[in-house]
């Protein structure tokens, strides 16, 4: 009988276990993005979170043409990056491709993260061509 109710107590519990996951969550913490640029090393091929707030990246590639001062007349494009104070992190969504931030240079529309929100996003810590980047497998708007 008591090799019975182990075995039962066991089958309950891989059951839950299936069903409703471990109570011991491993989902990552949630890294600044300060630290994972001064520590790329310790993060490289790993699944983080980042805060932060949607913004073009500071490298942007903008045509050159003369406007007269009051109107916004070159075509400006780029790629989405999250920015935790002074520093940024480009994003790339699999869906998208290289995410893409594209306007004149008074005003930028970016996809799909909203320009100027903060979010949360998970992702793999990648690098290509001596560039940092997230490569997104989720993001939710912060609170």
């Amino acid at each position: 009988m008591r090799n019975l109710n182990v075995l039962l107590f066991s089958g309950i519990a891989i059951i839950g276990i299936f069903l409703f996951g471990c109570t011991n969550s491993t989902s990552p913490e949630v890294q600044p993005i300060s630290l994972l640029l001064s520590n790329p090393d310790g993060f490289f091929d790993r699944t983080i979170v980042v805060d932060g707030e949607a913004q073009p990246r500071r490298i942007m590639t903008c045509t050159e043409m003369y406007c007269p001062p009051t109107q916004c007349c070159n075509t400006c494009g780029g790629m989405l990056a999250l920015t935790d104070e002074d520093d940024e992190l480009a994003l790339v969504f699999e869906e998208f491709g290289e995410t893409k931030c594209s306007g004149n240079e008074c005003d930028l529309k970016c996809k799909p993260l909203e320009n100027g929100k903060k979010y949360r996003v998970t992702g793999k810590f990648l690098r290509s061509d001596g560039t940092y980047y997230l490569k997104v497998a989720n993001y939710i708007g912060a609170k």
